[in-house]
């Protein structure tokens, strides 16, 4: 007793068991082969042969999220990692869904996950970049202007033999070339602060600047116009001094025109 299902010989079923199982597909293997008193195993051998349901079911989306799971699956505009994001599965389990319903992606979503994840800590930090520039023969992940150049590395396909040593003459022809260079890894985003703590470094001392003394500002001048010792005005402050309310007068002066036995303990800082 054995039948045949798209060319696989499944034993200890009949064409009666077939017909059942096609007519209750919905439901449980478990369930199929006890109402028929067969083998569980057998059971679930004739619905993977014959495909019953669809494979996309094992990606884990609820049936009432399905029409809109598949109106995202035809945006082209969307890469498989958004949608890998969004719909919370892999990358490859959205691209073989699109793949056996014969649909494409446009070739410029370079995006993927961890790309989206440094794309995030740049945009926290605010500092202006653009993906996918090219460098000679190379492109770069986010360059920051200025000849910096960050790429996002993950796990999987940067650990091949092949590609590390791709990245090591990367790295070293942009570096030759007076690039600034920062790879940053999948497995570093179990610690995020750590990253934004990175970035931020390495963008500040590729500029060959620290935010935290580029400017010198009075704790006691606060609201006066003051510059900063430099000459230029602090961060976020134009260069015109604010207007005064009226009746209200000032006596604000740069930190260096001073003398420093005239200063007040909070003015005497090194800078």
């Amino acid at each position: 007793m054995a039948i045949t299902v798209n060319g696989k010989r499944i034993y200890g079923l009949t064409e009666e068991d077939l017909e059942y199982i096609k007519a209750h597909s919905e439901d449980k293997a478990a369930d199929i082969a006890a109402a028929l008193g067969k083998n569980y195993r057998r059971v679930a051998e004739v619905i993977k042969a014959a495909n019953l349901r669809p494979r996309y079911t094992k990606t884990k989306i609820a049936p009432s999220d399905l029409p809109a799971y598949e109106a995202d699956l035809k945006n082209p505009k969307l890469s498989h990692a958004k949608l890998a994001f969004k719909w919370r599965v892999t990358p490859e389990a959205i691209g073989s869904a699109r793949k056996r319903r014969g649909l494409g992606v446009w070739r410029t979503n370079h995006n993927t996950i961890l790309e989206l994840r440094v794309q995030g800590v740049l945009d926290g930090l605010d500092i202006a970049y653009l993906k996918q520039k090219r460098i000679g023969r190379w492109s770069i992940d986010f360059y920051l202007g200025h000849g910096i150049c960050v790429d996002a590395h993950g796990q999987w396909a940067h650990n091949k033999p092949e590609v590390q040593e791709r990245d090591k003459r990367k790295r070293q022809e942009l570096l030759a070339a007076g690039y600034k260079y920062l790879a940053i890894y999948e497995q570093e985003f179990t610690h995020p602060n750590s990253i934004t703590t990175k970035l931020a470094q390495f963008y500040w001392a590729s500029l060959g600047s620290n935010p935290s003394t580029k400017y010198f500002v009075n704790p006691e001048a606060q609201g006066c116009g003051h510059k900063a010792a430099n000459g230029e005005p602090p961060r976020g402050q134009s260069r015109a001094k604010p207007p005064l309310e009226e009746g209200v007068e000032t006596n604000c002066k740069l930190e260096n025109e001073l003398p420093v036995e005239a200063r007040s303990p909070s003015q005497r800082v090194k800078i």
